[in-house]
């Protein structure tokens, strides 16, 4: 099931500024708590940095987003225009990362040339500290 919510975040303007943004964020989570009828959502990357865009004193007044519901029951948010990427392929894009990481040729590591020991001055060997004997 996919729909697209304005969702008003104005009641997070009612906490002190610097608790704003994490208002707004369980301000959405309990909107689409109700009108999802599921506790198991997952909040886009996307929605998260628009709701902290402008610091957290200062978050949006209302979003657009897209909602989708799998399943079993998983709701997935993210800002509108922006795609919906389930874990399953998360997984495969990283696993197809790593295979084009291998195929390329790996560049060789140059070792450092060991830096040469200076010569102390004679001033210098004075002020150093000597163990003394016992």
């Amino acid at each position: 099931m996919e729909r697209i919510y304005i969702v008003p975040l104005r009641k997070a303007y009612r906490a002190a500024a610097t608790k704003r943004a994490r208002k707004a964020m369980v301000h959405l989570q309990e909107f689409l708590k109700k009108h999802m009828k599921t506790s198991a959502i997952v909040v886009g990357q996307s929605i998260n940095e628009e709701i902290w865009k402008n610091s957290m004193g200062n978050p949006p007044r209302k979003i657009k987003i897209h909602v989708e519901k799998d399943k079993d029951g998983i709701v997935r948010a993210e800002m509108f225009g922006v795609p919906i990427v389930k874990p399953s392929e998360k997984k495969e894009e990283a696993k197809a990362e790593k295979k084009e990481e291998e195929e390329k040729p790996k560049a060789k590591k140059q070792k450092k040339p060991e830096p040469k020991p200076t010569k102390q001055s004679a001033s210098m060997k004075d002020k150093t500290p000597l163990m003394k004997e016992i």
